[in-house]
This record gives C-alpha cells, sequence and structure tokens, in this order.
C-alpha cells in the first residue's frame, strides 16, 4: 500500500508543479515533456486505483494470516490492464517522452508536429482506460462463468456428470 500511495505522491507533486508553472506562465504553452509527464502520472494513478482497492477491501482485513483470496481475479479491475502497461512502470510512455521530447533536439532537428503530439497522450490516456476492460473477459485465470452471470461449474459447485470436464 505504501508504494501505491507514494506513487500517487510523486503524481501530486508532477501536478502541483504543473499548475504552479501554469499559474506564473498563464499565456505559454506547457513544454510537452511536462505535460506529458503529467498525462503519465495521471494514467499510472487511474490504473493503481484497482490495486488500491484490493489492498485495503481484500488483503489488509486478512492479515495476518494469509488470505486465500490475495490472488483472486476479482480483485483486479478493469483499470489495472492496459493503463499500467502503458505508464510510468512499463517503458512505453516514458520512451515515447523521450522519443517525442527529446530525441528530436538530440539530433539537432525538432518535433514534426507538437500538436499532434500532445493529442497522441491524450489519446493514450482517453483509450487505455475502456481498453482495458478487455482484461476482464479474456483473462485466463479469471474462471468460467465470471462476467456472463452464470456460476462456473466445478467439483465443488456440482456432482452432476454433466458438469464434469471429463464427461463424454
Amino acid at each position: 500500500m505504501l508504494v501505491v500511495v507514494g506513487s500517487w505522491i510523486s503524481g501530486l507533486g508532477f501536478y502541483l508543479t504543473f499548475w504552479a508553472w501554469r499559474k506564473d506562465n498563464p499565456a505559454a504553452q506547457s513544454p510537452f515533456i511536462a505535460m506529458a509527464g503529467v498525462l503519465n502520472a495521471a494514467m499510472w494513478q487511474i490504473a493503481t486505483l484497482g490495486v488500491a482497492v484490493s489492498i485495503l477491501t481484500m488483503l489488509l482485513p486478512d492479515s495476518p494470516p494469509a488470505s486465500s483470496t490475495a490472488s483472486d481475479p476479482s480483485s483486479r479491475g478493469p483499470t489495472s490492464g492496459s493503463p499500467a502497461t502503458h505508464s510510468s512502470t512499463s517503458w512505453l510512455l516514458p520512451a515515447y517522452i523521450s522519443w517525442y521530447g527529446m530525441l528530436p533536439k538530440q539530433v539537432g532537428g525538432k518535433l514534426f508536429s507538437d500538436s499532434l503530439a500532445r493529442f497522441a497522450f491524450w489519446a493514450f490516456l482517453v483509450v487505455s482506460v475502456p481498453v482495458g476492460f478487455h482484461h476482464q473477459f479474456v483473462d485466463p485465470r479469471r474462471p468460467a462463468g465470471v462476467g456472463s452471470g452464470s456460476t462456473p461449474c466445478s467439483p465443488t459447485r456440482c456432482s452432476s456428470r454433466r458438469c464434469s470436464p471429463r464427461s463424454p
């Protein structure tokens, strides 16, 4: 939990610094790297909401004896898939920030289109959260029937021969 909250505090630092800069420079366009860093922090905070809820509702209440629900697939929310993949613990958005924001200057050029680069980062934020919903349906650790309204049939839940996966 401390890692999650600590990452939120660093994101808060991004936001406060960005808004202080905006207050001091109201007419200027924000630097691309600062804007992209703030969006990356926002995506990370959205992605870790499900982790925080899981820790608070499933792990902490069942401690000290280890909880058998700690790896329960239902603990992963729709925000924990795609945004987490694209955000700061992964390589994708930080790499894009460097490719869009630093690489052109390092090779003596300039960014092709600042507004298009900004749009691409906003699109990452807006599109990644709904894309994370696919993890609720194709996750191999999610038991059959979860989310579809049906009860999964297993030997412990159903003694009928028709429920057995080995039945002819």
